[in-house]
């Protein structure tokens, strides 16, 4: 894959799930590592993953992203496949990989993600999404395997005004990502969180249609990570409701 020039070539494909926290996007990844056919999805940009990845030596973007687009490729088939944060691509990604000769944002994504597709991900309901969001930030626990729920307190008026702000960044950024992608010239596939927890196989086969990898979806594919309890959920919300009753929506 590397050329006489010792330029990668471009023979391989690329694809981001782009979104925010609290979409499911932890589910999305590993159905999709499962599928055995889409890659190793991972939140490959986050600055500790990189340190990680790095051993904390100074690395440009540039070149870690080539070596690890390049394992990738190796390794799975020709697919690169990353999750990325709004905030990580338009503050640490987009100003690091433009091309100064161009003008626009997309050019140097473009070029540095060869036959790239987009998979947004989003939630519909942004208050519950906010929601998860600060019981994520009160517990530390941003994934879960097991039914031992994460110890989680009743919600108080600082956790409500946390999750107010919390929906209010989400809003904006979900403006911010309509307004990215409506400009960028790659094929977008939009995905909601809850239709992908209604029914996550169909949501898979929709995303290997789209990305046009491998057959069906492997028999007895299941979701490994499980939901707060409902109790629990339902609680915050109803305080949260009571808490911007008479908002604006």
């Amino acid at each position: 894959m590397i050329g006489a020039s010792g330029r990668l070539e471009q023979d391989g494909s690329c694809y981001l799930i782009l979104t925010t926290p609290r979409t499911g996007s932890y589910l999305l990844c590993d159905l999709l590592r499962q599928s055995g056919v889409a890659g190793r999805p991972d939140e490959y940009f986050a600055p500790e993953h990189q340190a990680r990845v790095t051993g904390g030596l100074a690395v440009s973007t540039r070149t870690y992203l080539e070596e690890l687009r390049q394992a990738s490729w190796e390794r799975f088939g020709g697919v690169f496949a990353a999750k990325v944060m709004w905030r990580q691509l338009q503050s640490y990604l987009l100003p690091a990989l433009r091309d100064r000769s161009e003008p626009s944002n997309q050019s140097g994504l473009t070029a540095a993600f060869p036959n790239l597709k987009v998979i947004h991900l989003r939630r519909r309901d942004t208050a519950r999404q906010a929601l998860s969001y600060a019981r994520a930030i009160q517990t530390g626990t941003w994934v879960q395997t097991t039914a031992t729920a994460a110890d989680c307190q009743g919600p108080t008026p600082q956790d409500m005004e946390l999750t107010r702000q919390l929906e209010r960044a989400i809003k904006a950024d979900n403006r911010a990502i309509d307004g990215f992608l409506k400009h960028c010239d790659v094929p977008v596939l939009d995905l909601a969180y809850e239709d992908l927890a209604h029914d996550p196989s169909r949501t898979l086969q929709t995303c290997l249609t789209f990305l046009g990898l491998g057959p069906a979806v492997p028999p007895g594919l299941k979701p490994r990570l499980i939901k707060q309890s409902a109790p629990v959920r339902d609680a915050w919300f109803e305080a949260y409701r009571t808490f911007t009753q008479g908002e604006p929506a």
